[in-house]
């Protein structure tokens, strides 16, 4: 971790991989957002959780970038561990103050993560199995000293564990199942066209899964028996939610003082409760008392972003960093999109009720921004750091 004081931005800490790798890890696997729960002015909230509450600003108010992209949901079981696989990261830029005039949209603070290239001449690959959770990544060349790629990927087996544990624990005449699980998946392409141009796709897809299963038959496995009265039902629920990003960057020097940087970017966040209800009950009068009903309701938000940045890295001189660039991004939000559909009837037919409901929202906006900053050394005593950020 490299000292401010240095420096005009006096509010920054910087990690590396090896930093991520050995300052913190919960239940044998490393966190990112919780190492820097532990720099001053950073309050984690609720124990254990990977919250961020920066200088008394709310979680909300923080930015997260991962290739610069945005993600929303940086946590993953709750809060107990972040959505950031410490075996690709390469470095985490925190900016808990004085914000460089490049990012905009957030008060609190900026978590700018970078993931690592490909070893473009050699084959690497590691394991970790933790308590709760195990990763694999594995890295190395496509073609040798031009492309490579980096993949990683993170799962939990909490599902391994409790799916069995809750059926065996369950009623004679039912069967009961509650699992859980999230992962991750990182994969990096990188090639290089010359020393002075190189481009790279980023991917990151995360997801948290919880789903239940209960399956309850009190007929003893026979359909019906005349004069017999049960149930038969069967609940089934599901509630997924994560980000899928993508970012297609290309680097290019024009000259040793002029450094471009181009970058497409697309970011999908959603949230889905999908539940089927399949009941049946059977009365003892007679077999046309039979009465069924069949639910499915769903309910959907999700978060699209799409756009481009362009960032320009000029140095007139060893003591002069100039840097200036635009930025575009559509969202397009769709909160509580709502599926329903409901079946009820007898057994004689005569009587059956059909409901059905969908309702849908959207709303879009644009933000626009440009941005310029002025890093001046003036002497080993004073310096400046100025710039703008119109959006």
């Amino acid at each position: 971790m490299n000292s401010p004081l240095l420096t005009t931005q006096t509010g920054k800490r910087s990690f590396s991989n090896k930093d991520i790798k050995t300052e913190f890890a919960l239940m044998s696997s490393p966190d990112v957002v919780k190492i820097l729960q532990r720099v001053s002015g950073v309050a984690e909230g609720q124990e254990l959780a990977s919250g961020l509450y920066v200088h008394g600003g709310n979680g909300d108010e923080n930015l997260y970038l991962i290739d610069g992209t945005p993600l929303y949901d940086t946590n993953h079981a709750l809060g107990l561990f972040s959505s950031f696989n410490a075996d690709v990261v390469k470095n985490v830029d925190f900016y808990k103050s004085g914000f460089p005039a490049r990012y905009g949209g957030r008060l609190s603070s900026v978590v700018d993560v970078r993931t690592a290239d490909g070893n473009m001449n050699q084959f690497h690959g590691a394991y970790r199995i933790g308590l709760l959770d195990a990763s694999v990544q594995f890295e190395g060349p496509i073609q040798k000293g031009k492309t490579s790629y980096n993949i990683g990927m993170r799962r939990s087996w909490q599902d391994l564990l409790s799916r069995p544990l809750t059926k065996a624990f369950s009623e004679p005449d039912e069967k009961l199942s509650i699992g859980y699980y999230f992962m991750d998946l990182n994969a990096k392409v990188t090639h290089r066209f010359s020393d002075r141009s190189k481009i790279d796709l980023s991917l990151y897809h995360g997801k948290d899964s919880w789903d239940v299963k209960d399956d309850l038959d009190e007929s003893k496995g026979d359909w019906y028996h005349e004069g017999d009265s049960y149930n038969k039902e069967l609940t089934k629920a599901q509630l997924n939610w994560g980000n899928f990003n993508a970012a297609l960057n290309w680097n290019y020097l024009f000259s040793p003082k002029l450094f471009a940087n181009f970058t497409a970017v697309y970011s999908h966040n959603r949230s889905k409760l999908y539940s089927l209800d399949d009941d049946r009950e059977i009365y003892p009068q007679t077999k046309k008392e039979w009465v069924w009903s069949h639910l499915e309701h769903g309910y959907t938000s999700t978060i699209y972003d799409a756009g481009y940045r362009t960032a320009f890295d000029y140095r007139p001189n060893p003591r002069h960093h100039i840097r200036f660039g635009h930025d575009y991004t559509m969202h397009l939000f769709r909160p509580q999109t709502v599926m329903q559909l409901d079946y009820m009837g007898s057994g004689s037919g005569a009587e059956m009720d059909t409901i059905r409901v969908n309702s849908t929202n959207r709303h879009v906006s644009h933000e626009w921004s440009a941005y310029a900053e002025d890093e001046i050394y003036f002497s080993d005593k004073w310096s400046l750091d100025a710039g703008f950020h119109l959006g």
